[in-house]
């Protein structure tokens, strides 16, 4: 799924975070929420809702 995500062939797909981490900071991809009970240490910043 993360390939297609990068390929523009999804729009929007659920990730693990290990496996987008380093596309998310280098900008090819862009999280739009974390679906966990708290933050997560890796990117603080992302915004959560449950």
């Amino acid at each position: 799924m993360l390939t297609d995500l990068l390929g523009v062939q999804l729009d929007v797909a659920p990730s693990g975070l290990l496996s987008a981490v380093t596309y998310i900071r280098s900008g090819k991809l862009k999280p739009l929420a974390n679906f966990e009970d708290k933050r997560s240490k890796l990117l603080p910043q992302r915004p959560q809702t449950l």
